[in-house]
């Protein structure tokens, strides 16, 4: 993909093409957001309006809007990082990979273990767990030592570590979850 595929659709629209330098991949899809778009430059990412003004450099590897304000998650070669768009703040976040989690968290790795932080940073959830689904149904399976429970999209615990499994299930297409202990299923 060249960079002159990375043109935008109309006034109200953008192409977010953004380019994994570690995966060596263009990840392309139609986005809406309240005015700001991506533009790119010497394969980097920066965030400009709408009429084409600039609001940030060029400066990122990766960049996701995460809602429909100024606020996105960058990645530069110091690593993963919250950014208020208009205002140039930047929130450094203490992590090996993030990703959006719903519409207010974000899911983080640190040295192999997940947690949560919602958009300014503060942690929700701390990195101790082995195991964080991102959103099956409305609840996202979490696991430590062996054990497993389930979040809401919120970052709230609905069910406790006390499943020895989950298992996702479609029953005559509804979504539930099988969740095991001691050799007991209760389905959510």
């Amino acid at each position: 993909m060249n960079q002159s595929s990375c043109s935008l659709f109309s006034p109200d629209s953008a192409l977010l093409c953004r380019h994994s330098a570690q995966q060596g991949f263009y990840f392309v899809e139609k986005a809406e957001y309240m005015g700001i778009r991506y533009y790119y430059k010497n394969g980097k990412t920066g965030f400009q309006t709408s009429g084409g003004c600039h609001l940030t450099k060029a400066y990122w590897d990766e960049a996701w809007l995460l809602d429909d304000t100024d606020r996105a998650l960058v990645r530069d070669g110091e690593g993963y990082a919250l950014l208020r768009i208009r205002s140039g703040r930047l929130i450094r976040l203490d992590c090996d990979r993030a990703a959006p989690y719903g519409d207010t968290l974000l899911r983080i790795r640190r040295n192999g273990k997940y947690g949560l932080v919602d958009f300014e940073g503060r942690t929700i959830i701390l990195p101790r767990y082995d195991v964080l689904t991102n959103h099956y149904a409305q609840f996202n399976i979490i696991g430590r030592r062996g054990r497993y429970g389930l979040l809401n999209r919120l970052g709230g615990w609905a069910q406790p570590l006390r499943y020895d499994v989950i298992i996702p299930v479609n029953q005559r297409g509804n979504d539930r979850l099988a969740c095991i202990r001691r050799h007991k299923v209760v389905f959510l």
